[in-house]
């Protein structure tokens, strides 16, 4: 009793410390974070204004949560303190989830540590709000199946509830269908293979199953039988390349060890033959993340806003579980003393992944720059005619129509023929400026502007080559519009030039 006591308060003191550092981090500057930050206050602020979205989507179930909280206490703040709800939500979520299938606490106070100390759990609190409500709302109903499975009463209580929690996921954000598909199908391929373990034949059929999933962005990528859509296309890749590398490298170097050496044990003790809640968690944890978050036929490099993106940034939540796991079958095998000297690269990694740089929409300079702009905005009012259209980096749009009510977007519009459009362009050097050019911020050396589409073609051909490259290099939507390229990938490879 006295050790789930102590197991309680460092979870709770954990909680609060990363808790306070969300806070000064989220709170820093009194607007919105994450490049898709005014989204949401767009979104929130139609939703108050006249009870619809002002971007459809098929899952608003976040959306209509934060309407309420953003009446109380303002959308901005509303917004803000919803994040650190959820993901405040997912980690004891992962906690919970640790805890139940290996029956101590204490490794899911180390699960709940790992999930909330990486540098990418800020991706989840800044950037992606509605993914992490749905990861939440996933964590708590595998706990709750986890409960149905191992406890003998009220298991249909148990059972209806995770129904309930799944719907509520996949009405957050439509990943948690992919979530939920991969999970039932590694929970199908691994009852197999526990029911029939003396099977040789069912053995190889699991491991085949396993590799196929695994290469199927490869097999996807090299057919020929189907024309796959460009956004989609974009993130597999015919031939491999390392998975590792820029955002969450060291969690997937702790990753890459845990998952064989999962394996491994499983295999020499032959825990496959087990019918364990411990057994499906941290199987299915591993396959999972070989699967999505270091599959060398994924393209991670396109950025966050892809799919392959998002998908390698929670390689840390497979860590947080996995780590307990092999902990825990270390201890329970004759290598007890080995688990300790693992655990000091392990652990000297995890400190590197707490240290890594802060998301683009939640660094200081960025903040600052997006307060001037929502500060400098509504004096440019005058510039937009009616039926005008702003074309602008991704984020910005948002800011603009959030800001002014004007429509906004990063791609060229389909029905072009209605619009005025208008082009915000970054970064614009003091030798491009010219009289046609509005300046939002900044000054006659270095701004970000306001100018109409046909004023701008103009100076573009009155540009010499290397203008041209430069104003392109910062201002990808323009590249991308003049070149008909029309999907998102492409505008996030080139955003941080």
């Amino acid at each position: 009793m006295r050790k789930e006591n102590a197991a309680f308060l460092v979870l709770v003191l954990t909680s609060a410390i990363a808790l306070l550092r969300d806070i000064s981090v989220l709170f820093r500057y009194p607007v919105a974070v994450g490049l898709d930050g005014y989204y949401y206050v767009q979104q929130v602020n139609s939703v108050l204004g006249g009870g619809k979205l002002y971007y459809p989507t098929w899952a608003p179930l976040v959306i209509y949560f934060l309407a309420p909280l953003s009446r109380i206490a303002g959308v901005v703040p509303g917004i803000k303190i919803a994040s650190l709800f959820f993901h405040l939500f997912l980690c004891l979520g992962v906690y919970a989830v640790v805890a139940e299938a290996l029956g101590s606490r204490w490794f899911g106070v180390l699960a709940y540590g790992i999930a909330a100390s990486s540098a990418l759990h800020f991706y989840f609190v800044g950037e992606f709000l509605r993914e992490t409500a749905a990861l939440a709302l996933l964590a708590w109903g595998c706990c709750s199946l986890l409960k149905a499975a191992t406890g003998e009463r009220r298991r249909r209580d148990w059972l209806l509830l995770s129904l309930l929690l799944f719907l509520a996921a996949f009405f957050s954000h439509i990943s948690a269908l992919l979530y939920l598909c991969l999970g039932v199908l590694l929970w199908c391929l691994l009852r197999v293979l526990i029911c029939t373990a003396s099977s040789r034949m069912a053995r190889w059929l699991t491991f085949v199953s396993v590799l196929v999933l695994w290469s199927l962005p490869c097999l996807l990528a090299n057919q020929r039988l189907l024309t796959l859509p460009e956004w989609l296309g974009s993130e597999f890749l015919p031939r491999p390349q390392s998975p590792i590398g820029g955002i969450g490298w060291a969690e997937k170097v702790v990753a890459l060890v845990a998952v064989p050496t999962y394996a491994a044990i499983s295999i020499s003790r032959r825990t496959y033959l087990k019918n364990t809640a411990a057994f499906y968690t941290a199987s299915i944890s591993a396959i999972a993340c070989a699967i999505l978050t270091l599959n060398p036929f994924l393209n991670y490099s396109i950025g966050t806003v892809g799919l392959t993106g998002r998908l390698g940034n929670l390689v840390h939540l497979y860590v947080a579980v996995l780590i307990p796991a092999v902990i825990s079958s270390f201890r329970q095998s004759k290598l007890s003393v080995a688990h300790s000297f693992a655990a000091i690269p392990v652990i000297s990694l995890l400190a590197l992944a707490a240290l890594e740089p802060l998301p683009r929409g939640l660094r200081p300079d960025y903040l600052w720059d997006r307060q001037q702009l929502i500060v400098q905005l509504p004096r440019v009012r005058t510039c937009l005619e009616p039926h005008s259209i702003v074309l602008a980096p991704h984020g910005d749009q948002f800011v603009f129509t959030a800001t002014l009510g004007v429509p906004s977007q990063w791609e060229w519009p389909s029905d072009a023929g209605r619009w005025r459009v208008l082009w915000f362009l970054r970064r614009v050097s003091g030798d491009l400026l010219n009289p046609s050019m509005t300046i939002v911020t900044g000054d006659e050396r270095l701004a970000n502007v306001l100018v109409k589409d046909g004023d701008l073609r103009i100076a573009l051909k009155s540009f010499q080559t290397n203008q041209r490259e430069y104003l392109f290099r910062n201002n990808p939507h323009l590249y991308a519009a003049l070149h008909g390229i029309s999907h998102a990938p492409f505008l996030v490879r080139h955003r941080e030039l």
